[in-house]
């Protein structure tokens, strides 16, 4: 798909990268340029069409830092961060208005005109408009409804029920949801996308959640909860302390604060690269 961006006339800048956490791209060629359009590309797939008016460094800026009320910027924030986490290349594409276009003596924004085209056009996913488009052509799929001969799992030795750590660092500390270790991933069901039981502590009521295979690129189980995961890790954890994780059964999993002493089986340590 991004040859035809390049047959327009797109060009690469540079790569989102994540560095202490932040987002950072490092351009010098066409910083003061306005009127343009971008794309995110990832793996020659187009993630995100935009077009700014702005200075393309203000624009890019505002996905770095977004402000609380750029509901945008604050998502697109999260979506490329995420990719990067994962172990993917977030590449930025430009489209450079030709401003020497002309109609009856006005300058024409190319780049303006282009924008909802190429949306229409390649429908990326993080395009808020495609999505809506596309939600209206297709009826949403139902969650498979889990197999209960798949319940029974294999405990790992001196453990009544499996379990693993993992360590609540800026990726999933506040966040709606969390990776489960890859190594782990037999203790859940096989599909590639299914409703999941969570219980938050060990008197809370059930939530019903969706473990999502095809999130990462290494297919370790995305676990997404939603906000009662954000409030309950920032009221009851540090950023870095450890969250323990038992799976009770292949489509049930009981999250609570890690409690390892000298007196107890160790459980499974997983950090966040």
């Amino acid at each position: 798909m991004i040859s035809e961006l390049i047959d327009l006339g797109f060009l690469k800048l540079s790569n989102w990268e994540l560095i202490d956490g932040n987002l950072h791209c490092d351009f010098c060629e066409y910083a003061n340029e306005k009127n343009l359009l971008y794309a995110y590309v990832i793996d020659r797939q187009i993630k995100y069409i935009g077009q700014t008016v702005m200075e393309l460094k203000q624009r890019l800026y505002g996905y770095k830092k977004p402000g609380p009320t750029q509901s945008t910027n604050i998502r697109l924030n999260e979506l490329i961060k995420n990719k990067i986490i994962d172990g993917e290349q977030v590449e930025i594409y430009v489209f450079i208005n030709d401003e020497s276009l002309k109609y009856k003596g006005y300058t024409v924004n190319l780049a303006a005109g282009l924008e909802a085209v190429l949306i229409e056009e390649f429908s990326p996913e993080w395009n808020i408009q495609s999505n809506k488009k596309q939600a209206k052509r297709e009826i949403k799929p139902k969650l498979p409804i889990p197999d209960k001969s798949l319940n029974k799992i294999k405990k790992p030795c001196n453990s009544d029920t499996p379990v693993c750590e993992v360590t609540l660092h800026k990726s999933y500390y506040g966040k709606s949801f969390f990776n489960i270790p890859k190594s782990h991933s037999e203790y859940l069901g096989p599909e590639d996308k299914f409703a999941i039981e969570v219980r938050l502590g060990d008197n809370s009521s059930k939530i019903l959640a969706v473990c999502d295979r095809t999130a990462a690129k290494s297919r370790a189980p995305r676990i997404r909860i939603g906000k009662e995961f954000a409030h309950w890790t920032l009221n009851n954890f540090q950023l870095k302390e450890k969250m323990k994780v038992e799976f009770t059964s292949k489509h049930k999993i009981r999250l609570s604060k890690s409690m390892v002493s000298a007196n107890q089986t160790p459980f499974y340590h997983f950090a966040v690269a």
